[in-house]
């Protein structure tokens, strides 16, 4: 979700534009914008805040937009006309993705769950066609690392460490591919 509010904040094309991106590269029905003003955006903004300080993570912090749409009370502009170029296409999905494959490796990575229990928590809890992992070996386990590297070369950098790292776990994965 909040990858989605960062990508709109740096003026990557309108909600409704990366919504239908997401629905059509995960086959879900709750997108990132449209899920925000289902659950509420301050429920976005204090869940962001909470993983980014429980998890050390200073990229998962609220992005500004969403802070803003927090103060001013009111909800994302989702009514915009939603068709996409090929180009835009490819680069928010292989954004979504990076950041998902990522965050996905790293839950097993940190020892959460398993890889299965992820792939099942997308499926059952968000209502997603596959889960992270099967979606990675759809796309490819080399293809998908590289997306995860495209990710974490967005994230800032802080003392000389990034803001998010990928996983050892999917360092592994990919030379085993």
């Amino acid at each position: 979700l909040n990858e989605a509010c960062l990508m709109l904040e740096e003026g990557h094309d309108n909600a409704a534009q990366i919504d239908a991106i997401a629905c059509k590269a995960f086959r879900i029905a709750l997108v990132p914008f449209g899920l925000m003003n289902l659950t509420g955006p301050p429920n976005a903004l204090h869940s962001t805040d909470y993983h980014a300080e429980q998890l050390e993570t200073p990229r998962y912090n609220g992005a500004g937009n969403l802070r803003e749409l927090v103060s001013d009370n009111r909800m994302w502009e989702i009514e915009e006309d939603a068709s996409y170029s090929d180009e835009q296409y490819e680069v928010i999905s292989r954004r979504l993705y990076g950041v998902v494959f990522g965050v996905a490796a790293q839950i097993v990575d940190e020892g959460v769950c398993s890889m299965e229990d992820v792939d099942r928590g997308a499926k059952v809890g968000l209502r997603w066609a596959r889960g992270p992992f099967e979606l990675m070996n759809k796309v490819g386990v080399q293809s998908s690392f590289e997306m995860a590297k495209e990710y974490q070369s967005l994230c800032q950098y802080v003392d000389g460490k990034s803001s998010w790292s990928i996983p050892d776990f999917f360092f592994k994965q990919a030379e085993n591919d």
